[in-house]
């Protein structure tokens, strides 16, 4: 009897240890299968992202290089063929903002998320092909993202779709498989407006949203965009410069708004014809008051730089003198003085009088108003037929430079360039040691500091509380870059930086040297 106790013992035991590990199999089981379905997912989710990502850089490329309008990108996939729909055949506005990702039209493989399904893309409006809006630096996107991740003014979004959520009756046949709403759970309020959350968020347990996204902003976009307009001005005026005995034109004044090459200007904007005319005129009142316009510069420069009372004599002075013999030549009637000496004396005249109202302290007159005038005098006296400056400089830009209808008009007031005084019109273009223009900072690649003879700089977007509604630098430039290297230079420095440094949140004008590709390419 005792041997029958021990042996139901021992199958009781045994029983006991097999449903042990019957538990700790089913366990295991549990936790592995667990542990396998979060790491499919974390995989599924590296597909997709990877697939997002080479979307992203093939758009942004596709923006980067349009030589309609830099900046653009093509419209959406609006009937699943790989090929971007347009209203109007290619190159007019898009259908619709809010499609597929035209993998054709952007010449990348069909790119599919980890479930196969391809990838959606949202495109913000002024960023559309084929459109019309000024598109530059100052550009903002229109699209809205909310959730997780918040951010405006967004230029366009890619979406990996993921697999139809039954809880929320999407349906993906042949008839719906252009609706958006059947793929993407994104779309908060309209085309313009999204929310990210996380892959696979739910709401009292049912799954509601397995959207993946990747943006591109501002950032992403604009400062490339900016980098091959600076370059291109760069070869533009190297370009001209080795065939103008190695001299470039004088700058265009910033504070007249206009394109016209003006003597005596070392830094501003890019003109539209890179020579000015001596017009030689013969009357004696004309005469003085080329000279008098001359006089008001040099007065203006000297009371800027310090302001005292022998300036403020001379400013008021050579005001006057302006002011009177313009006024004279405006009035005159027994001859009338010709259209185009009219309008070089008129702003004349009002330069003369903003200077004398200068020079006495009265309230709202400004060195920079008295500056506009003498600017606008001066390209109107530019505007005179007469024989160029310098022979030795060419008439016209190089072919496709600066050409006006081209997308050049929607970036050249963001343009500015700075010449040193070795290589202006009739300059001693005599070599550099160590004392022409530099560029410092991460984002000058060359050597050759002090050894410059020109350099270009694009403008970045706003920053601080810059507006860009006056016509002064320093709502363009930042910091060092708005001082105008004059003569006698004072400062020959620019500083440029990266897009990854630090210091480009505070200053992101981008700045290349000109040199005749010696030092810098």
């Amino acid at each position: 009897m005792p041997a029958c106790r021990s042996s139901l013992r021992q199958q009781h035991g045994g029983a006991f240890i097999v449903m042990l590990v019957i538990m700790i199999l089913g366990i295991t089981t549990v936790l592995v299968g667990a542990l396998t379905g979060a790491g499919q997912m974390a995989a599924n989710n590296i597909k997709s992202g990877e697939a997002l990502s080479q979307a992203r850089d093939a758009l942004i490329a596709y923006a980067v290089s349009d030589t309609n309008r830099p900046g653009e990108l093509t419209c959406p996939d609006l009937d699943n063929d790989g090929s971007a729909d347009f209203t109007g055949g290619f190159g007019s506005p898009c259908t619709n903002y809010v499609g597929r990702l035209p993998w054709k039209t952007l010449g990348i493989p069909d790119l599919r998320d980890a479930s196969g399904e391809r990838l959606w893309y949202a495109l913000s409006d002024p960023f559309h092909a084929g459109g019309a809006a000024t598109l530059n630096s100052e550009t903002a996107g229109t699209i809205s993202l909310s959730g997780n991740v918040t951010a405006n003014n967004l230029i366009a979004i890619v979406f990996a779709p993921g697999r139809p959520l039954p809880t929320l009756n999407q349906s993906r046949s042949v008839a719906d498989e252009n609706t958006a709403a059947n793929y993407l759970e994104s779309i908060l309020v309209s085309p313009t407006s999204f929310r990210q959350l996380a892959p696979n968020d739910h709401e009292g347990g049912a799954y509601t949203y397995n959207d993946q996204l990747v943006y591109i902003g501002h950032d992403h976009l604009l400062p490339l965009i900016e980098k091959r307009i600076v370059r291109e001005a760069k070869k533009c005026l190297d370009t001209y410069a080795a065939t103008s005995a190695s001299k470039y034109p004088w700058a265009a004044p910033v504070s007249t708004g206009a394109y016209v090459t003006t003597p005596n200007t070392l830094f501003g904007r890019i003109p539209t014809d890179p020579t000015y005319n001596i017009y030689t005129p013969s009357d004696p009142w004309v005469i003085d008051m080329l000279d008098y316009i001359d006089d008001l510069q040099a007065a203006l420069d000297a009371y800027a730089a310090n302001n005292n009372a022998t300036t403020r004599s001379n400013l008021d002075t050579a005001g006057d003198n302006l002011n009177d013999i313009a006024d004279d030549i405006i009035d005159a009637t027994t001859p009338a003085y010709s259209s185009e000496i009219v309008t070089v004396a008129t702003p004349a005249r009002t330069a003369g009088s903003r200077a004398e109202h200068l020079a006495d302290g009265d309230v709202g007159y400004t060195v920079a108003g008295v500056q506009s005038k003498i600017d606008s005098a001066n390209a109107a006296l530019a505007a005179i037929p007469g024989s160029p400056e310098d022979a030795s400089m060419s008439a016209t830009w190089p072919a496709g430079c600066f050409a006006a209808g081209t997308y050049w008009d929607q970036w050249k007031s963001l343009v500015f360039y700075q010449i040193d005084q070795k290589f202006k019109p009739n300059g001693t273009t005599t070599a550099c040691s160590n004392d022409c223009l530099s560029i410092n900072g991460s984002g000058n690649p060359n050597g050759g500091s002090g050894n410059y003879r020109a350099a270009v700089v694009i403008a970045g977007r706003i920053v601080g509380g810059q507006t860009r509604a006056a016509q002064t630098v320093d709502q363009y430039l930042e910091l060092n870059n708005q001082t105008n290297k004059s003569n006698p230079p004072t400062n020959l420095t620019f500083d440029t930086y990266r897009i990854s440094d630090s210091n480009f949140s505070t200053l992101n004008d981008q700045v290349l040297c000109l040199d005749g590709n010696t030092n810098c390419n």
